[in-house]
């Protein structure tokens, strides 16, 4: 629990936003417990990597007996509530009003969501290396899955690499206030 507050408190940094509500984190025992959860049924789901399911505020992670694994869900999942509060609001009419006017790729939003909740790696290096050898990473919009993902991950650290982690934060409100991601590039 200390970490998951500590993370927040980092990613409240990293994207200098700040939430109004609580976040819930239920941690279940294996893949197969949270998959066999009733929770959120019917409703639409906002996934990252396909495992940590979120509804509002709350979010779902298990635990795979790795600690570094759960911590990393945990961070993606924080990123993630973050983002969509940023971005389309906290309540209803807001979501419903931003969601027509933004819409945002998969590799702009999970991307960012990988981006902070893993570091940098040499593996991830290697994976990208491979990615653009062979030719997969060369339309970004038409990505999805888990290429989105690791391709907008890869954009995000090249942007705080070259430009520095305060662009960020900046890119995103730019992003929201003109209501187009072209348009928060270019500024």
């Amino acid at each position: 629990i200390l970490d998951a507050e500590k993370d927040i408190s980092d990613i409240e940094t990293k994207m200098e936003y700040k939430l109004t509500d609580r976040v819930d984190i239920l941690v279940y025992n294996n893949l197969s417990d949270l998959k066999q959860s009733n929770i959120g049924y019917g409703v639409e789901l906002n996934n990252t990597g396909g495992t940590t399911k979120i509804i509002g505020n709350k979010m779902f992670v298990y635990f795979d007996g790795n600690h570094q694994h759960l911590r990393e869900q945990i961070r993606e999942g924080v990123a993630s509530i973050f983002l969509q509060n940023m971005m389309f609001g906290g309540n209803i009419q807001e979501v419903v009003q931003n969601a027509v006017l933004l819409k945002l790729p998969l590799w702009f939003k999970d991307g960012l969501t990988s981006y902070i909740g893993q570091p940098w790696s040499t593996e991830l290096d290697n994976k990208l290396r491979d990615g653009i050898l062979s030719g997969r990473y060369k339309k970004m919009n038409k990505l999805t899955g888990t290429d989105a993902r690791f391709a907008g991950h890869a954009v995000w650290h090249y942007i705080a690499q070259k430009y520095g982690d305060a662009t960020i934060p900046t890119l995103l409100y730019l992003t929201r206030i003109n209501r187009s991601m072209e348009s928060g590039f270019s500024f």
